[in-house]
């Protein structure tokens, strides 16, 4: 969907959403050990879902301002992307642990926001130039849950997050000469990363004693 709305001359207001949602619906996986009857290969210990839901859901809103040596304009961005995949993990086990209803859940959150503001001067025919300053910024966190009611050493369970920030300020001037065919551009840009994080896991084997 996208709106626009213009009060005046000197104003332009742009609003676009888009989504999307994904869908991949449980799975048949065939067992590499194929006997000459082929309906054996599809004789699995399968008993939970295997499945993966992806949700995209995007805000944008660019504004104009007109004044009287140029254009001001912000530009903003904002996005969120849900991810859950879930697995059946031991139906490669022998029996009797490929049928005890484990399966692995991996839910995603991602959080996306940028925002521009920049001012391009009107100029003249032989100069021009514009300002601006930007700021993005990206949240991240999953979740692994493959515990298996303790039943295997390297069962876990594990939380991932991460966060980034970034801001800059950037300017370009350019300069036309009249009498030789000959085009002068200076830019110049200013940034600043921090990326943070880290990772929690909990295995059945690092655990003292009997886990619970």
């Amino acid at each position: 969907i996208s709106l626009r709305y213009q009060p005046s001359e000197q104003w332009g207001i742009n609003y676009v959403f888009d989504t999307q949602k994904e869908e991949l619906g449980t799975a048949v996986w065939v067992r590499s050990t194929l006997t000459p009857d082929l309906d054996d290969a599809f004789d699995t210990p399968i008993n939970t879902p295997n499945q993966w839901d992806n949700d995209v859901d995007n805000h944008n809103l660019v504004i104009d301002w007109t004044l009287g040596g140029g254009v001001l304009t912000s530009v903003s961005n904002y996005r969120e992307r849900q991810i859950t995949h879930s697995q059946d993990w031991d139906h490669f086990f022998p029996a009797p642990f490929n049928g005890l209803l484990r399966e692995t859940v991996t839910p995603v959150d991602n959080e996306i926001f940028f925002q521009e503001i920049r001012y391009v001067a009107d100029g003249s025919a032989n100069f021009n130039w514009l300002v601006g300053v930007d700021y993005f910024s990206h949240d991240n966190a999953e979740r692994g849950d493959q515990w298996g009611g303790q039943l295997f050493a390297n069962a876990f369970m594990r939380t991932l997050t991460m966060s980034a920030d970034s801001w800059a300020a950037f300017g370009v001037a350019e300069y036309t000469f009249d009498s030789i065919p000959l085009t002068v551009t200076g830019e110049l840009r200013y940034a600043e990363d921090k990326i943070e994080g880290g990772v929690v896991a909990y295995r059945v084997r690092d655990q003292p004693g009997v886990p619970d």
